[in-house]
Formats: structure tokens, sequence, C-alpha cells
């Protein structure tokens, strides 16, 4: 005869059977994480870019745009060449990267910060493309949401290594919030105990390389 603890331990747990997204976004293999975080961008990107195209008039976030360039935007009038190439890249490691990386320190809940910004970057980035809002806006106009024309932007790039760096940052929180409307913060690790695996360490040299080449596409080609 089976014991009712017995018994017990055999029972399914709808609660815990239940796959959630944030469960892929939390996963322990890197490769779902960075899938289902690539994919989210991927949405939301396109979300912006339908939405800008159909309701936003042409360069409605130019001043944004010019804003986000920063010191690439400033750099371009006098440097040309790798200098700008090395400018573009510190700009994206620096600010953007950087982020994302301090964002990776914080959980609200069992939710990862590190995605938020490079989730936000992608809904900008679609804006950008829907109302062609580049600093140098292109001379055909805005166009409607197409595969082929984000391929020929150098943007796609980096944000494809904005999400591989917040895929592989996702274990590293330090504090912890209980809920998105909670004042209290936690700390739930210790410097010490932050570790990467080498697939980890390997994300972040490929989002690297991708940064890099996405500043070499958006000055050379």
């Amino acid at each position: 005869m089976m014991s009712h603890a017995a018994r017990g331990a055999n029972k399914r747990h709808p609660a815990r059977d239940k796959l959630t997204l944030l469960m892929f976004l939390t996963h322990h293999n890197l490769l779902i994480r960075i899938a289902t975080g690539w994919c989210i961008g991927l949405l939301l990107l396109f979300g912006a870019w339908t939405a800008s195209y159909a309701w936003l008039p042409v360069g409605a976030l130019r001043s944004w745009s010019r804003l986000s360039s920063g010191f690439p935007l400033a750099l371009s009038g006098a440097e040309v060449g790798w200098s700008l190439v090395l400018g573009i890249f510190a700009w994206n490691l620096v600010f953007a990267v950087g982020l994302i990386v301090l964002s990776s320190f914080f959980r609200v809940g069992r939710f990862p910060l590190g995605y938020l910004p490079a989730w936000i970057v992608c809904l900008f980035y679609g804006g950008l493309l829907g109302t062609n809002s580049f600093a140098s806006a292109t001379s055909s106009g805005p166009q409607g949401p197409s595969v082929m024309i984000v391929w020929t932007h150098a943007g796609v790039r980096e944000l494809t290594a904005y999400l591989l760096v917040a895929a592989a940052l996702t274990n590293l929180a330090l504090w912890r919030q209980r809920s998105w409307w909670s004042m209290r913060i936690e700390r739930i690790r210790q410097w010490r105990d932050l570790y990467l695996s080498w697939a980890e360490v390997l994300c972040l040299v490929v989002a690297l390389g991708l940064l890099a080449w996405a500043a070499y596409v958006e000055v050379f080609w």
C-alpha cells in the first residue's frame, strides 16, 4: 500500500507545472534565454514600427534620435573613418550596455531588470524606422515594416548585442524588489557570489563583436 505521503508526493502540482514566459527568460539554458529575449525584442520592434508608421508624422522622433546619438553625432562632423567607428562603439558600450549591466544587478520578484532597457531600445528603434527619424534620414522617407529593411540597418546588430548581454547576465542579481509596487529592496547575493559560466562569457564576447560590427557598418556601408 502506498502511504499518504508518497501519494502526496506523486500528485501533480499545476502551479509548478505551468510554463510561463518568465521561466524561459530565466531558464538555466542560455540559448533558451537568448531566443526568448530576442523574440520578444523583435515583436516589440515590429509593433512599434507598425504603430509609428501608421500614426506618427515623418521625423517625429528626430530630436530624441539626435539626443541619443550624443557623442558619435558630434564626432561625425569632425572625424571620419575608424575614429567615428570607435566613437560609436564606445558610446553604445558605455551607455547602452552599461545601463543593461547596471540593471542586471536588480530584479523585481523573479524578473531580471536587464531585459528592460534592451526592450526599450527595441521599441525606440522601431519608432525610428517607422518615422524615418534617424539623425541621417534616408531620402526615400519612412517605409513600412519589412524584414529585409531591418537587415540592411546596423541597428539590428546593436539590438541583438544588447539582448545577448541581458540574457548572459540574467542570474547576476544582487538586489531584489518584491514587486513593482513595493518600496523595499533587499540584498539577495554578495559580490563574491557572482559567477558567469564559460557560455555566458562567450555570449558577452559575441555581443561586443556585434557592437563593433554594427559601428563599422554604420560608418562604411
